[in-house]
């Protein structure tokens, strides 16, 4: 669109870009977009192509156009929020094939600031002990507060970096052409393999996002 008024919906792209998209089940970014006589709510941000951002958003006042020099402000509680959640999806992926059996994969997920829905494969639903034993393993690994770091590395670097086998696995496979270099890494450190006696042992578990 060339221009957007008050009370209209619309999308537009920024530049440099500052949000994170929905994207595999990850819901994304809102906030504010505000020039000196205009300010617009944006209520979701997508990326329908590679290196393409795209913010849906609602003006609330003023108008806004092409060239717009504006102010973007993430609702960064909310990405928190957001990112919290994302990492309990892999540390409930964990505990899962820990308790269950390597066979154990991601079929889908929902990433949202309130709650996450994770979608895996096994041969039947999870027996009340095996679900407490998951619940207990992800909430000891989230009250360890373990440390998280996020560094810009290219495929070839992060080779070189311990990783869990089965995330290791799926990294390769999307590798060939889905991530551009360098790639966003985020590292963080989680319990080694649980059985029914779960230990203290840990190990650096990796996440591309």
């Amino acid at each position: 669109m060339i221009s957007f008024q008050k009370a209209k919906k619309g999308k537009l792209s920024l530049t440099p870009h500052l949000s994170t998209q929905s994207l595999g089940g990850q819901v994304g970014d809102t906030g504010i977009i505000k020039t000196n006589s205009s300010s617009l709510h944006v209520f979701d941000t997508i990326k329908p192509i590679a290196g393409l951002f795209v913010h849906k958003v609602k003006v609330t006042r003023g108008s806004v156009k092409v060239s717009d020099t504006v102010d973007a402000v993430i609702d960064i509680e909310r990405r928190r929020s957001i990112m919290g959640h994302h990492t309990a999806t892999h540390l409930l992926q964990k505990a899962l094939r820990d308790i269950l059996g390597q066979h154990v994969a991601q079929a889908g997920s929902l990433v949202t600031p309130e709650y996450f829905r994770f979608d895996f494969t096994h041969f039947h639903a999870l027996k009340r002990d095996e679900l407490v034993m998951a619940e207990e393993i992800v909430n000891k690994a989230i009250r360890r507060n373990y440390d998280v770091s996020i560094e810009s590395k290219s495929i070839e670097e992060a080779r070189k970096i311990r990783r869990h086998s089965f995330i290791w696995r799926k990294i390769l496979k999307h590798s060939q052409g889905s991530y551009s270099e360098p790639q966003r890494t985020v590292l963080y450190r989680v319990l080694r393999r649980h059985t029914r006696k779960p230990h203290r042992r840990h190990r650096l578990f990796q996440d591309h996002i």
